[in-house]
């Protein structure tokens, strides 16, 4: 009997996936960056000094998960402008009077001093670029949690243990330019540690627009390391949920890194069939060699279709199809045939 297999529209994408405005959108995971150098992999911008460095490389407790690994200080004494990372927010800008959420993971080695949080600065450069931020740092050589208020950060939160993992948040209230601070290890709940002000605030029509890193205090040793991974951004309210699939290596055919290969993925492989990509999170998982290529085909679309599950199919396609009806379903649904290889 002949079925019917009828294409997905984008209403149909989000219906059947349960994705609302509301949830985690990925940020930056490190996954498809190139280990080395950070540079300008993933819309990240790196300011190298002589004492600073950013590296995509393993994640000490789990060798097949990339993460951002910081070294050193962020300037030499008397030269506190230097050796910053940043990415920019794009569509998850907090916008001035809303509120918004960070979420990512941390960890550091002993006597380090890795800050990290929002700035109103598209590509900010010095510490006053900062607004709601946190640091992980060494304090009289206690490793304790701090968060910026105002012209000062607060006393010191709660100790940390070196060279663990830590889940992070920051609820950034641009509306009364207050950030908070929560912290859980593993799958514990988020625990409030405290609060602060912006750093400067006050600052009509400033959208949050950017993350921005630093490895500070040129006083500590140069050795000192910090690592960051799983970053990501409701910029609809608060939210005190932890992501899927953090501290994982990309799923197979997860385009969007949310830790599901589902409709919305589909959709992205879809929408951008037949295109030049240079961010793969807009379909390209792979290609004919069995690495990306820049390019989104039928080689992504096999990848999704392969780990996708029976239901997942069922919701893009309609009743299950058999593997050839699947493809020409593909075929229709993606609107021509693929480049030829």
């Amino acid at each position: 009997m002949r079925t019917h297999l009828p294409a997905l529209t984008l209403a149909s994408v989000v219906a059947v996936s349960g994705v609302s405005s509301a949830a985690w959108n990925s940020l930056s995971d490190f996954e498809f960056l190139s280990p080395g150098p950070l540079g300008s992999q993933g819309g990240w911008t790196s300011e190298l000094s002589t004492t600073s460095e950013y590296t995509v490389t393993s994640d000490p407790d789990n060798p097949s998960n990339q993460v951002l690994l910081a070294t050193g200080t962020s300037a030499a004494q008397g030269a506190p402008n230097e050796g910053n990372a940043y990415i920019p927010l794009g569509v998850d800008s907090i916008a001035e009077g809303t509120t918004g959420t960070v979420f990512f993971r941390m960890r550091t080695s002993d006597l380090s001093d890795i800050v990290f949080g929002a700035s109103d600065v598209a590509a900010p450069f010095t510490w006053s670029s900062y607004e709601g931020y946190m640091v992980m740092g060494s304090v009289a050589g206690e490793n304790a949690f701090r968060v910026r208020d105002g012209g000062a950060f607060s006393g010191n939160l709660l100790t940390y243990s070196a060279d663990q993992w830590y889940n992070i948040w920051l609820v950034l209230d641009h509306a009364a330019d207050t950030v908070s601070l929560y912290t859980s290890q593993g799958s514990d709940a988020a625990a409030l540690l405290g609060s602060g002000g912006f750093r400067t605030g006050n600052e009509p029509d400033s959208d949050l627009v950017s993350l921005n890193l630093r490895m500070g205090s040129p006083h500590l040793n140069n050795s000192a390391q910090g690592y960051l991974d799983d970053i990501f951004v409701d910029s609809t309210g608060e939210n005190l949920a932890i992501p899927s699939g953090i501290g994982m290596p990309a799923l197979p055919g997860d385009v969007n890194l949310d830790g599901l290969v589902d409709a919305v993925d589909y959709a992205l492989i879809r929408d951008n069939f037949r295109t030049q990509v240079a961010d793969p999170t807009l379909g390209d998982l792979t290609g004919p060699s069995g690495v990306r290529d820049g390019f989104v085909d039928f080689y992504d679309f096999g990848e999704w279709k392969d780990n996708a599950s029976a239901a997942t199919l069922r919701q893009v396609f309609g009743a299950a199809p058999e593997p050839t009806s699947l493809v020409l379903a593909a075929c229709l649904a993606l609107g021509a045939p693929t480049r030829r290889r």
